[in-house]
């Protein structure tokens, strides 16, 4: 079964307008962007976020949160959904995490990522040259490595994917041209992601 975890346990400081998940994108919360497309992708979505108070009531997903809240950025996220997948989804030997502030992401990113993921090797999504750690496939037989990682007092997924030996997996800007892992960080990137959700609408495509 092909699960994917949102990991959706910052702050979100720099909005400086609420909770990032919730956030307006559109019609929609920006989360429930993230969890639309993923839906399409997978078998189950499941939700990691410290405040599931703050999350949008239609999001209907079950959440999770941190194993320790607070501490060791979004690397502590992606242990907490390795020691769910254990807990709660025997069959599940690997998932694919996103963020939540990443609503253009590509259709093929689940299919791609697993495919080049082995039970011990984890795979990364690049696009015009940069990685990015949070659109990744984990084999959850890393739990171990990644627990000592973190407690080790080291918080970059990036880093450690690159320790793991993580395959690379390329992926075009799309047709107009916007990368597709733009992620939402401040209020001039959401006010950014609204323009690039209208000028594909008027071209008649899709905002994914």
């Amino acid at each position: 079964m092909r699960t994917g975890f949102i990991i959706a346990g910052g702050t979100g400081s720099r909005m400086k307008i609420g909770h990032k998940p919730s956030i307006t994108l559109t019609a929609l919360p920006l989360i429930s962007h993230v969890a639309e497309l993923l839906q399409k992708q997978v078998e189950a979505v499941i939700v990691i976020n410290n405040n599931p108070s703050h999350l949008p009531e239609t999001l209907n997903l079950p959440v999770i949160r941190d194993f320790q809240p607070g501490r060791g950025g979004p690397l502590v996220g992606i242990i907490t959904a390795m020691l769910y997948a254990r807990a709660a989804l025997p069959e599940c030997n690997h998932f694919v995490s996103v963020p939540c502030d990443g609503p253009f992401f590509p259709a093929t990113l689940v299919e791609r990522l697993t495919a080049a993921s082995t039970m011990d090797t984890p795979a990364i999504a690049v696009s015009d040259g940069r990685r990015h750690p949070l659109f990744a496939c984990w084999p959850v037989s890393l739990l171990p490595r990644l627990q000592d990682w973190v407690a080790a007092g080291n918080a970059r997924a990036g880093q450690f994917l690159g320790e793991c030996g993580a395959a690379e997996v390329e992926f075009p800007l799309d047709a107009d041209g916007t990368d597709p892992f733009f992620n939402i960080n401040t209020p001039e990137d959401l006010a950014e992601a609204k323009r690039i959700i209208a000028r594909r609408e008027r071209a008649g495509l899709t905002s994914h």
